[in-house]
């Protein structure tokens, strides 16, 4: 008896831990996506929504290794800078635009690759060999689990550290827009 006790623990344990890893790398997209979504708009005025909504829109079909290709593009070294086009209309442009130099961004990036790889491995391959009927299989199947939310974890701390800051600056420019030029 006590051994069926001992196995449905550790199952239990197990299922809350997949639970808890899918929810984190959900955050971790979720994140990854908003800040794509506010990153340097150049658009004529009249068109400025259009364009945002379009980029939601698309952003919002990517999976997480898509994410991550479109990340790069974003998080971008200070001497790669996109040019804009010539044009005879105003353009609007808010932004955020992340610079760092290789060495910050690349093993970020190469930690992105890798937390992309677990999660993919999580979902087709790693479920795929689970036994919840053995107890062995519960408890190395955590233990993966712990290494995966563990290599996880700096990744969401710097996604959500981003995302507060820009949260912040956007209020701070919304209150500041709504103080200087009140609605007539």
């Amino acid at each position: 008896m006590n051994d069926s006790f001992a196995l449905e623990a550790e199952r239990n344990l197990t299922f809350q831990k997949i639970g808890q890893n899918m929810f984190e790398l959900q955050r971790a997209e979720v994140l990854l996506k908003f800040l794509l979504s506010v990153r340097g708009i150049h658009a004529p005025m009249e068109t400025i929504r259009t364009q945002i909504e379009a980029r939601r829109k698309r952003i919002e079909r990517m999976t997480l290794g898509q994410l991550r290709l479109e990340w790069r593009k974003f998080a971008t070294k200070p001497e790669i800078q996109q040019r804009i086009a010539s044009t005879d209309e105003g353009l609007a442009h808010f932004g955020v635009k992340l610079e760092g130099d290789t060495a910050f961004w690349e093993p970020w990036d190469t930690h992105l690759a890798r937390v992309i790889d677990s999660r993919n491995l999580l979902v087709h391959g790693l479920l795929g060999g689970f036994k919840p009927n053995s107890i062995e299989s519960c408890r190395a199947t955590s233990a993966n689990l712990d290494g995966q939310l563990s290599d996880l974890q700096p990744i969401l701390d710097g996604l959500q550290s981003m995302t507060i800051q820009v949260r912040s600056m956007l209020a701070a420019y919304i209150e500041h827009e709504e103080r200087e030029y009140p609605e007539a």
